[in-house]
């Protein structure tokens, strides 16, 4: 899984299972900020909202429409906003 550092925006991968406990450290690699986990990654929402990615990608396929298309954008985008809740950064 990759993650975006809130200091250099770069690209940071992170194992799944890092992401779920609080006080975990992840260490960006390009501006050497250490990240801490805030709060643990809700299970369900992580889970559900894969579900919905492919669920919508399945529609558009099925279906030949824009709607499953933008969902599965949609989906993604909310993920990455999900994930960028969870961090906070430390010099």
């Amino acid at each position: 899984m990759k993650i975006n550092c809130p200091l250099c925006k770069q690209k940071i991968n992170v194992k799944m299972f890092r992401y779920f406990f609080i006080g975990r450290k992840i260490e960006c690699d390009n501006c050497l900020a250490s990240l801490r986990v805030k709060e643990p990654a809700n299970t369900v929402i992580i889970i559900s909202t894969y579900l919905f990615m492919v669920l919508f990608m399945f529609v558009g396929l099925l279906y030949k429409s824009f709607f499953g298309a933008v969902g599965m954008v949609f989906s993604y985008y909310v993920f990455e906003l999900l994930k960028l809740k969870f961090l906070e950064a430390e010099k």
